[in-house]
């Protein structure tokens, strides 16, 4: 139900976190896969937190991230539109130029909802 919710509004960016933590991996798949979908379909980014790596073949960009750090940047060779790879390279740049370290995805959405005040 929040992930519907989430995507009422038809948002540029949703946040998820952990959006599979408490699903079956059946179940897991079909709600990524469905978010994926309707990103997709509505030019979205998802910025997802996740300990799931049974879901990151569907991952234009992997940010491996520990203690607050960006330990590692991976871009998935995709068919990627130029504006959603700039406006993930600049979350990643975010994540990584930040000093203290950002320890949760509620620090990095406020500092994005910063930025385009």
């Amino acid at each position: 139900m929040a992930i519907a919710r989430a995507l009422v509004s038809y948002p540029q960016l949703i946040l998820a976190d952990e959006p599979t933590a408490a699903l079956d991996s059946k179940t897991g798949r079909e709600v990524v896969d469905l978010m994926h979908n309707l990103a997709k379909e509505e030019g979205a980014a998802i910025l997802m937190v996740t300990h799931d790596h049974r879901i990151l073949d569907l991952a234009d960009r992997i940010l491996k991230m520990e203690d607050g750090s960006l330990l590692e940047e991976k871009a998935i060779a995709k068919e990627e539109s130029q504006q959603m790879d700039t406006y993930l390279q600049n979350i990643a740049n975010i994540i990584r130029e930040h000093n203290p370290p950002l320890s949760t995805l509620e620090e990095i959405a406020e500092i994005l909802r910063d930025r385009t005040r």
